[in-house]
């Protein structure tokens, strides 16, 4: 990566117990852009936030990693989510600089997580299943409805001779399974070790922010190309791969690496794609009509709502079915305002 500094921070949060009684926690973790990831991702969320301590220096993920694997004994939960103790306190009090916690993290061992390879067959499988089962689908309610339902019944059935019947079940036959675990064979031979050591570093990633932060960051990485980010895209979890590509970078950057906010978005795009916006148009407007902007505007917003269709209704909408004429409307009350004629159809 660069020069950049980057920050590690432990923070007080509070946490309410199995009798709901109100106490505390402690979460600690990496970010490269401090103020937007206090505001964002914990301000917004919790009345009370309490910065312990803040390390800035040039740190990657790897570093909060170490010290999540040091301090493992005392994880709350997920695994940077730790009990408010005083181990936990007296081990940050210690290294309470950035020199002294460098320090630290160097000497700390790296344990990887990952014994079975750097892609999980099973995983892509499964994604192999879904996007075969949406290929009939228009509606995105019915793409969200079957997403659902192919997840309720992969949570029944781990194993892969399950998994293959869910994939009869979906008509995903044993040809494309095969054909499919071959393609990745394939990427797995011609694919550089430094590129697979960056997919396993990535997979070991518990955090999605964290995730998608190495996303944004990829071409920063001295010596990486185009062929090796696009390897690296085929062997990551697909959704990442969908984000990156269909969004892009600076999208996710712009919305400070935050899944919830970049998925969201993404399913507005998909939501988009698999609505046929215009058909309904046209069986609204017809050349001939003349209608005010406002009208306009009003009767597309309404069509956009009923369809699902996320998009911001204008009257200028209209010009990429219609050659459009400006003209004065009458309105109910006898008032003239701006509008447009709709001459013929594009």
């Amino acid at each position: 990566m660069g020069n950049k500094n980057t920050y590690l921070y432990v923070i007080l949060l509070p946490q309410m117990d199995e009798n709901r009684e109100l106490g505390y926690m402690i979460k600690f973790g990496y970010t490269e852009n401090l103020e937007n990831r206090m505001r964002r991702g914990y301000e917004s969320y919790y009345r009370y936030v309490e910065v312990l301590h803040v390390y800035e220096g040039e740190f990657t993920m790897r570093d909060e990693t170490k010290i999540k694997q040091h301090l493992k004994e005392y994880v709350l939960f997920g695994d940077e989510y730790l009990k408010y103790c005083s181990e936990v306190l007296d081990f940050f009090n210690t290294y309470d600089t950035t020199e002294k916690l460098k320090k630290k993290i160097n000497s700390l061992p790296f344990k990887s997580k990952n014994n079975k390879g750097y892609y999980n067959v099973d995983f892509q499988l499964i994604e192999l299943v879904i996007s075969k089962s949406f290929s009939s689908l228009t509606k995105f309610e019915d793409i969200q409805n079957k997403r659902d339902k192919i997840f309720r019944i992969l949570r029944e059935y781990e194993e892969i001779e399950q998994l293959r019947y869910i994939c009869t079940r979906f008509s995903v036959t044993e040809e494309d399974i095969e054909n499919y675990i071959e393609s990745r064979k394939v990427i797995e031979k011609n694919t550089p070790n430094n590129i697979k050591e960056l997919v396993t570093e990535f997979n070991e990633l518990g955090d999605s922010c964290k995730k998608l932060t190495m996303l944004v960051n990829l071409k920063t990485i001295d010596g990486i190309t185009d062929k090796d980010i696009n390897s690296f895209l085929e062997l990551i979890p697909p959704k990442y791969k969908r984000y990156y590509t269909v969004m892009g970078p600076e999208f996710i950057k712009t919305h400070s690496c935050l899944e919830a906010e970049i998925n969201r978005e993404w399913k507005k795009k998909l939501s988009n794609e698999t609505v046929d916006v215009d058909s309904e148009i046209l069986k609204i407007f017809k050349p001939g009509d003349r209608y005010s902007k406002s009208d306009i505007k009003s009767i597309l917003g309404d069509l956009y709502e009923k369809l699902g269709y996320h998009k911001t209704a204008k009257a200028t909408d209209l010009e990429a079915l219609f050659t459009l004429k400006l003209v004065k409307v009458v309105e109910k009350d006898g008032k003239k305002s701006n509008g447009f004629e709709l001459l013929e159809k594009r």
